[in-house]
């Protein structure tokens, strides 16, 4: 689990920090607060593999061309960036600092931006990891000090999942497969039960040659890739938090296309995940989303003392936040409301 999260120079984020994260952590804020900006902090920061948790990151950003620059506040020009994050264990530290290179231009015009990202200050194996990236944001890790891994020690594995639909079907076979690996693949069908008019299962079809997942509806199968954005996206969250046995998972916006019966379906997958021990972060500007997952915890007999929901700002730079623990997020509704309108 991470339990804290200190910032320097990420994105629009000069300086900041939060402490005493939950093993279920909401970020509320207006627009442009630093809730983003702090997902992707916990990413790199956990991620055993940071080069591509650098990569994944600028993608979060597709739209921006060159986007790999901008990842460092001021596109460097003030120095690097740097992530450090504290998990449960004693001297559970890992320090990230990512430094922006733009490469000359090619024969064929093309300048490459490199993110060098050194890992250290109580890591087990420091590296040094270069990672490079074309203007359209695409990357490839292109070299790397030590094949090993450098995990946050309390920290098994890490995922940031984006209930955005484009490319959202990519990868959901095999993680499917594992959700009823891990003996949860029943817990997504009631899910889609809930949501999907007609449902009858989920199945793996070949279509040109791939393998895909499609709907059931009894007399009709549709490849998920073709239902509505809500449904793509709920089930994504579905399968994803399944097929997870441990670690911790971020969230950006879970609302997002969701009806409110579906909010309750969002609520109950992200509390069930708690139960199981899965550290939760997800930012929203949904008061519905945030009642429902009270009201989810409270369902299944969670102690909301797991729980916590931080409000976010930005003042020039610095991260502001104020913080409401278990029992006072029910009762600061509010308090909450007034952040979220």
């Amino acid at each position: 689990m991470i339990r804290s999260v200190g910032i320097k120079r990420l994105r629009g984020i000069k300086a900041g920090s939060l402490e005493n994260l939950a093993p279920l952590t909401v970020l509320v804020g207006p627009n442009s607060s630093g809730k983003s900006t702090v997902l992707d902090a916990l990413l790199i920061g956990a991620h055993p593999v940071v080069g591509d948790a650098v990569g994944r990151a600028v993608r979060h950003r597709a739209t921006a061309y060159n986007g790999a620059r901008w990842l460092v506040w001021r596109g460097g020009d003030e120095g690097p960036a740097a992530v450090t994050t504290v998990g449960d264990e004693t001297d559970a530290k890992r320090t990230c600092s990512i430094t922006v290179s733009e490469q000359p231009r090619t024969a064929d015009g093309v300048r490459h931006t490199h993110l060098k990202s050194s890992v250290g200050a109580g890591s087990i194996y420091p590296k040094d990891v270069t990672t490079r990236f074309e203007p359209d944001n695409n990357y490839d890790v292109v070299s790397d000090g030590d094949s090993r891994s450098v995990s946050l020690p309390s920290v098994s594995e890490v995922r940031f999942v984006e209930p955005w639909t484009a490319g959202i079907v990519a990868g959901l076979v095999e993680l499917y497969s594992e959700a009823k690996r891990q003996g949860r693949g029943e817990a997504v069908l009631q899910v889609a039960k809930e949501v999907i008019p007609g449902f009858r299962g989920l199945e793996v079809l070949e279509e040109a040659g791939r393998s895909l997942l499609h709907v059931d509806r009894g007399n009709l199968s549709l490849q998920l890739g073709v239902e509505g954005d809500g449904v793509q996206s709920l089930l994504r969250l579905a399968i994803e938090f399944s097929a997870r046995p441990r670690g911790v998972v971020l969230v950006e916006e879970p609302e997002a296309h969701q009806h409110p019966r579906s909010l309750v379906a969002t609520a109950n997958v992200i509390a069930a995940a708690v139960a199981r021990g899965i550290q939760v972060v997800f930012s929203t500007h949904s008061l519905e989303l945030i009642d429902d997952v009270t009201s989810a915890m409270r369902s299944i007999n969670q102690e909301l003392e797991k729980m916590c929901v931080i409000s976010l700002r930005l003042e020039e730079g610095r991260l502001v936040s104020s913080r409401l623990e278990g029992a006072q997020v029910a009762l600061a509704r509010e308090k909450i409301e007034l952040e979220l309108r």
